[in-house]
């Protein structure tokens, strides 16, 4: 049965749906994979919360017929690849590299996770 999520899904006419809630957003992230599959929506899951390589939610939106993409889509332009870049560059330009770290600051949703897993 539909839900209201996935009703407002098929009202809009879309045919993917794109997560890139705040990371942390673990059951809002199911919700709306949940909501994809009964609105017949493809999903891209820009977030680190396990869909597409979850085996029981792959299986879900195989057996539906729909895509499922991402885990983590963010983190293949975010900051991490943007450090592991510039230590490659200063690397390659002869530069002894001992040890980096990288320490995300902000005030959002995001930099508190990063934070509180860190400490």
């Amino acid at each position: 049965m539909p839900t209201s999520m996935s009703c407002s899904i098929i009202a809009s006419l879309n045919r993917v749906l794109v997560n890139n809630l705040p990371v942390g957003s673990t059951s809002a992230t199911h919700a709306y994979a949940e909501a994809a599959i009964k609105a017949g929506a493809a999903f891209i899951n820009a977030i680190p919360v396990f869909i597409a390589s979850n085996p029981e939610w792959a299986q879900r939106f195989s057996e539906s017929g729909l895509p499922v993409a991402g885990d983590d889509v963010m983190s293949q332009v975010g900051a991490t690849v943007i450090h592991k870049t510039l230590v490659k560059m200063a690397i390659d330009r002869g530069v002894r590299v001992d040890e980096t770290y990288q320490l995300n600051v902000g005030g959002t949703q995001i930099s508190w996770t990063c934070l509180r897993r860190a400490g």
